[in-house]
């Protein structure tokens, strides 16, 4: 991912980025997997459009991390794009 920021280097400019949670339906199925999301914002700040770079391997829980991290805001003109890897475990998600 060219021009790219990642997650960890990124933290500092966080206006708003709460952790998605593991939906109850992916937790009573046993459901874990690891993902990398594409998280692109506008001049704003404000996310406006998340892909997956690479699915967790459940569509309950890409879902859920798409509709978290399009809520997500970081500081305006900070970021065009960061990728941000997420691991959900049955304890629930690290990013």
């Amino acid at each position: 991912y060219s021009g790219v920021a990642n997650y960890s280097s990124a933290k500092s400019n966080w206006r708003s980025a709460r952790r998605p949670s593991s939906p109850y339906q992916a937790r009573r199925a046993k459901q874990t997997g690891s993902g990398r999301f594409i998280i692109t914002f506008d001049d704003g700040g404000n996310a406006t459009d998340v892909s997956a770079g690479q699915s967790t391997g459940s569509s309950i829980l890409d879902q859920t991390s798409i509709n978290t991290f399009m809520r997500w805001k970081c500081n305006p003109g900070a970021y065009h794009k960061v990728v941000v890897p997420i691991t959900y475990t049955l304890s629930g998600a690290q990013l």
